[in-house]
């Protein structure tokens, strides 16, 4: 019977608290705006599990690499943001080489009902 009671009492709660919080409201674009962003891992993750040991074995022996990303630009109006980004990898190459990609883009935000 408490249990009925709990959650009849934790729904009534949920329809009565609900309220608009920040995230809700419409965005507000202003100005200059920017974004980043840092990443990293394996190119080959070998994930095993031993029935007899009832054990995950987890093998991370691939190429390691990072990833860095970048955004920036202006505001136009309230629906139209203009600006460029880039995306940069780096990863472990064969031979002790190290490999790199630089990704360049240009960017167009289109929020129509803003």
């Amino acid at each position: 019977m408490t249990t009925i009671r709990i959650t009849a009492l934790l729904a009534l709660l949920s329809i009565f608290a609900t309220f608009p919080v920040a995230a809700q409201d419409k965005p507000r674009h202003d100005r200059f705006w920017w974004a980043f962003g840092l990443g990293g891992g394996w190119n080959a993750i070998n994930v095993n599990f031993e029935p007899t040991t009832k054990q995950w074995q987890f093998d991370f022996d691939g190429p390691r690499g990072a990833s860095a990303y970048f955004r920036l630009g202006g505001t136009v109006n309230q629906h139209v943001l203009f600006g460029g980004e880039a995306f940069v990898f780096w990863r472990e190459g064969q031979s002790g080489q190290d490999l790199e990609r630089v990704n360049v883009n240009a960017v167009a935000l289109i929020y129509p009902g803003a």
